[in-house]
């Protein structure tokens, strides 16, 4: 594997530090079927990753399906 470079990891070349959320186990668990269905679909940690990234904006890495009448389905499975 080549050297990183730098400047594309930090666009404006000033480290903000790195942030992280701590996952229950319900998310935990969410990110691993994510990481299987990508694996089983044939796609790359890429994909992966944006799923996951995509999962955590949308629900927080939690399933939605107990909203009621405000479920509209999309964040559910």
């Amino acid at each position: 594997m080549g050297v990183v470079d730098r400047a594309k990891l930090l666009p404006h070349g000033v480290p903000s530090g790195q942030s992280r959320i701590d996952l229950g186990a319900e998310q935990t668990g969410n990110v691993k079927e994510i990481v299987a269905a990508t694996k089983k679909a044939g796609m790359d940690e890429r994909a992966a990753v944006v799923a996951i990234a995509t999962s955590l904006q949308e629900s927080k890495l939690e399933n939605l399906g107990h909203l009621g009448d405000r479920n509209d389905h999309d964040s559910q499975g």
